[in-house]
């Protein structure tokens, strides 16, 4: 299985370096949800990095509903938060996949998908400029 041009393994090696660079020592990871857009395949769910027992379900929950959210979206699910009814930023569209992760900071979350999708050439510079400037994220 391939995400644009990579394995999913490659995908998924992306996706720690970004939970690397982001870990602190009160997050060490989340969980990451990648559906294929036009059947509604969830291709991968994975942990990410370090996560606690207690943490797991729900950082799963969240990631695959960011992913799905993000469908109904151009560009962010930040678009559709609802923190009331636990519907974060986190999620984006991306070619024919839907991306969502949970477990830092709704744009930590953010910066975790847009990088693993700048990085698979499934988005440009400007979509992730773009994407950034609907939730306000600091990223560069």
């Amino acid at each position: 299985m391939r995400i644009g041009k990579f394995s999913l393994l490659r995908v998924v090696e992306i996706a720690l370096e970004a939970v690397e660079d982001l870990t602190t020592s009160e997050r060490k990871g989340g969980y990451l949800a990648i559906i294929r857009h036009s059947d509604e395949t969830v291709i991968l769910h994975c942990s990410i990095g370090s996560i606690s027992e207690e943490k797991k379900e729900k950082y799963k929950r969240l990631a695959l509903e960011k992913a799905r959210r993000a469908r109904k979206t151009e560009r962010s699910s930040w678009k559709t938060r609802d923190p009331e009814k636990e519907q974060y930023g986190g999620g984006i569209p991306a070619g024919e996949y839907d991306f969502g992760f949970s477990g830092f900071t709704e744009t930590d979350d953010e910066k975790v998908v847009v990088r693993i999708t700048r990085a698979v050439g499934l988005i440009t510079e400007d979509d992730a400029k773009k994407i950034f400037a609907i939730s306000g994220n600091t990223a560069t």
